[in-house]
């Protein structure tokens, strides 16, 4: 639009009425509003940052690159300054990255200098997704490390007639035909039931209800968080009432309060009943009766129980989904390999008469093809969260400012050529293994559950993941059954997709589809 003579703006008239103020006190707001961001978003201490791309490069781009760019950024940080410290700029604030060759150092130290609890509720955006419920209890990681994993041998015929179960419900009928599936969605569904089973019995387990909501309250969980993680803090609470992933998030926990609330009060009723001596029902095994058994008062409400059983699920359902998935996508793009996964599979099985925990311990090289898989594409590019609560000495002299978020590499440590034999590159499934002229054994220090500085897929020490051990049970079971009954193949002109991520957090492609057709009975899984 074309201003007239008398409309355009006169510098000498501004300036005179004062007219310029404005500006210059908008651009002085702009500038400290500026500022203030960097000193929130900042990191406290002097550490060079990865992944610009030239010297004027704007943070808040390299913070958007970072959302789906993640890889790249953490892995040039690693390659400049593995030996060290570096930042990573994300939308909700810096991490500062450090070397895994501290962690021996900071691993012991108490919750009231390192706080891994407060670096889990910043992550995860705890006041708004809930997580901060159950973050302050132990409840349910000491139930499962304690009462869940020295049961696994006993619920293991549980899991086997759930995951039969599931096979059915979930497969479609490709009895000599191949046909086409969405494989993510398939995992996904077939995980939730056998885990399901294990968590809250067989009763909730078959509730298609349940169900849904413990798969739809891990994705509307995940996708609030990635959302709140882009916004300042101030718009925050705002933004709850538009994002529909919230409204569904609370949703989802009230509908399992709904369902998981009234078994909680009748097993109390029948527990009861049994202490007076009038008989009923059995005692459940589950984990949900394991966590009633074990909770203190703060813990032992229906609505409590029920809350932290959708946080169990998310944990399991998401990192199992993700690592099963992965695992068929590898061997589908190297189907050479199976033919001796195969074989080791059906020679455990017949050794041990079917299915038994000593059969779990046998199966060598699927531990090692998992462990491999999980090398190669981890749930998380970095691992060992934790907020300094005091400062911290190191001891080459670096000092950790008390409120600093720092974080170690996960990923890019497993694809060093100093810490992986052979090509860390290439995807080798027996990579763990030894086969000489003997069957496979994978040492103790290279098992799929061992954590160690190189390896922080599990965490480390004593936060490393307390349902590592049921995860694994679970993945074995679920892999050895779809090995040895189905094949699997890319459709025509396909191939391995990249994975994908969201921050830090790195998953398949779930659009990915696969040909799937049932072998001829053998009778052995």
């Amino acid at each position: 639009m074309n201003l007239k003579p008398s409309q355009a703006p006169n510098p000498d008239k501004m300036d005179s009425q004062g007219g310029w103020w404005p500006v210059f006190a908008g651009s002085a707001l702009v500038l400290m509003l500026l500022q203030v961001l960097k000193q929130k978003y900042s990191t406290k201490i002097n550490a060079p940052t990865a992944g610009y791309r030239w010297f004027f490069e704007p943070s808040w781009l390299l913070r958007m690159r970072f959302v789906t760019g993640s890889s790249a950024i953490i892995d040039q940080g690693y390659q400049k300054f593995k030996n060290s410290i570096f930042t990573i700029c994300r939308n909700d604030g810096d991490l500062l990255v450090i070397s895994n060759k501290y962690l021996d150092e900071l691993r012991y130290l108490p919750e009231e200098k390192l706080s891994a609890t407060a670096a889990h509720e910043k992550n995860f955006m705890a006041e708004y997704t809930t997580i901060n419920h159950i973050s302050r209890s132990n409840l349910h990681a000491h139930v499962v490390l304690h009462k869940l994993t020295p049961k696994l041998g006993d619920i293991l015929p549980i899991m086997k007639d759930e995951l039969d179960f599931a096979l059915r419900e979930e497969l479609p009928d490709c009895e000599g035909e191949w046909v086409k599936v969405q494989i993510y969605d398939i995992i996904l569904n077939i995980v939730s039931r056998v885990s399901a089973r294990v968590f809250v019995g067989l009763r909730a387990c078959r509730n298609e209800q349940w169900l849904a909501t413990s798969r739809n309250f891990t994705e509307n969980f995940f996708v609030t968080v990635m959302i709140l993680r882009m916004l300042p803090r101030f718009l925050r609470p705002m933004a709850l009432y538009l994002l529909p992933s919230h409204w569904r998030l609370r949703d989802n926990i009230k509908t399992a309060k709904q369902i998981i609330g009234p078994i909680v009060q009748e097993r109390r009723a029948a527990e009861l009943l049994r202490e007076t001596g009038i008989p009923g029902n059995a005692k459940d095994e589950d984990l949900l009766q394991l966590m009633m058994d074990a909770a203190g008062r703060e813990d032992a409400s229906p609505a409590a129980l029920a809350h932290r059983q959708l946080f169990v699920s998310l944990a399991a359902i998401h990192s199992s989904t993700v690592t099963a998935t992965n695992v068929l996508l590898d061997l589908c793009a190297h189907p050479e390999f199976i033919p001796l996964l195969r074989s080791d599979l059906a020679n455990a099985l017949v050794e041990d008469g079917g299915w038994k925990r000593s059969t779990m311990a046998k199966l060598h090289s699927l531990d090692s093809c998992m462990k491999e898989s999980v090398r190669m594409s981890p749930a998380s590019q970095l691992g060992f969260n934790r907020i300094v609560q005091q400062h911290i000495k190191l001891s080459d002299g670096i000092i950790l400012p008390a409120g600093t978020h720092i974080t170690m590499p996960v990923m890019s440590p497993m694809y060093d050529p100093a810490n992986v034999g052979g090509d860390p590159g290439a995807f080798d499934p027996f990579r763990f293994v030894d086969r000489g002229d003997k069957p496979p054994q994978v040492g103790s220090k290279n098992q799929f559950t061992k954590t160690d500085r190189n390896n922080l897929n599990f965490g480390y020490g004593k936060h490393a993941c307390p349902g590592r051990f049921f995860a694994s049970h679970e993945l074995k079971l679920i892999l050895s059954h779809l090995l040895l009954d189905f094949d699997f193949r890319y459709l025509q002109g396909t191939t391995r997709p990249k994975n994908r991520c969201a921050d830090e957090t790195m998953f398949p492609e779930r659009a990915t589809c696969l040909l799937i057709r049932r072998k001829p009975s053998q009778g052995i899984a």
